[in-house]
């Protein structure tokens, strides 16, 4: 008789549902977030990024790179600690917050 496999192995492939992985300030009122793969700047809602806790709603969200977005705001978002996405968008995990 043969033997079953006794573990299963997984890993290499595109990401199922992609996610922030890093927010930085690109300025006093603008912020870059990367993804872990490819995004899209049209498929997000701008006024549902938040920045805290000021609670800074977006109004801009522009492309920058592949997996890199800029999200600009109105005021200042300086001393805000991190950033929040609220919208349902397919194949983005949310809602999610990520710290600066």
């Amino acid at each position: 008789m043969g033997r079953w496999a006794q573990r299963q192995r997984s890993g290499g492939g595109p990401t199922s549902v992609n996610f922030m992985t890093n927010v930085d300030e690109a300025g006093l009122d603008s912020s870059f977030v990367d993804y872990a793969a490819a995004v899209d700047a049209s498929q997000f809602n701008p006024s549902l990024f938040l920045s805290l806790p000021s609670v800074e709603q977006g109004v801009t969200v522009l492309q920058n790179a592949t997996r890199r977005i800029e999200i600009q705001f109105a005021n200042p978002i300086t001393g805000d600690t991190s950033l929040e996405y609220t919208d349902v968008v397919p194949g983005i995990l949310t809602p999610q917050t990520i710290a600066y």
